[in-house]
């Protein structure tokens, strides 16, 4: 109907119109449904920040998390994590924007994100609801061996019965890396709304592709269309001490 109301307005100027919001955005996730704002983002978010760690998962192996950075939180230690990214078995990409009808929008992502070139962090089931409202934005300190690669992050809306669905990615494309030398890649992610309960979790995938909604990145220096021999990139995350990788997801609660 805002559809209509808008075309009534500006193309008839229809004075009786509706008066439409200046901005309109749907909420998914838990109570979805639209809501009429005057600004985007909505000007009472705050930002909450979230460092990447890993930390002991009581079954005596080790867990990806996401720790919130508030007064309470412990320094964490330094340490680092590796993936290895092949562009002969490119990360796929699940769901998200893309015009391919059956391979759009929020999908299960627990498949893809058992693969050994995907990096999985996920926060502690949260205490009370939370609201994303904007872009979330991702910080990498990473390590390449290769002067060229895709760096994608993937924000998850994982519910208490451990289902993963996509809710908002990013990639960032580089080809003059520095190999052996700690980098930041910041990349922002796609805007988003979205309503976590009490008891879900927010997760984030890192990897280097998202295939076949982004051409693949052969790992070389030279420009994607000249780029013709693939090679195997090693990549190292680095985590912990005052600068570590983390994530600033901009929230309404």
């Amino acid at each position: 109907r805002s559809l209509f109301d808008f075309f009534d307005k500006h193309l008839l100027k229809d004075g009786s119109a509706k008066d439409l919001a200046n901005v309109e955005a749907f909420c998914m996730g838990n109570g979805m449904k639209w809501h009429a704002l005057n600004l985007w983002p909505p000007a009472n978010v705050v930002n909450r920040e979230f460092m990447l760690a890993i930390a002991n998962g009581g079954d005596g192996e080790d867990e990806l998390v996401m720790l919130e950075n508030d007064d309470n939180t412990e320094t964490i230690d330094e340490s680092s994590l590796e993936y290895v990214y092949d562009p002969a078995d490119p990360t796929p990409q699940i769901g998200g924007s893309t015009f391919n009808p059956t391979n759009c929008g929020r999908l299960p992502q627990n498949q893809v994100e058992k693969r050994n070139d995907v990096l999985v962090f996920t926060s502690k089931p949260l205490s009370e609801q939370m609201t994303i409202a904007g872009q979330i934005q991702v910080s990498l300190i990473v390590v390449s061996n290769v002067k060229g690669t895709d760096y994608v992050a993937r924000a998850c809306h994982v519910t208490a019965n451990g289902t993963s669905e996509n809710i908002a990615d990013g990639i960032v494309r580089r080809f003059n890396l520095e190999p052996g030398i700690p980098t930041r890649i910041d990349i922002i992610l796609s805007p988003v709304m979205n309503k976590l309960a009490a008891a879900d979790r927010l997760r984030l995938q890192v990897c280097s592709s998202a295939f076949p909604k982004h051409g693949r990145h052969l790992n070389t220096s030279d420009s994607f269309h000249l780029a013709v021999e693939p090679t195997l990139s090693r990549q190292q995350v680095l985590l912990g001490g005052d600068k570590g990788s983390h994530i600033v997801v901009p929230t309404l609660d």
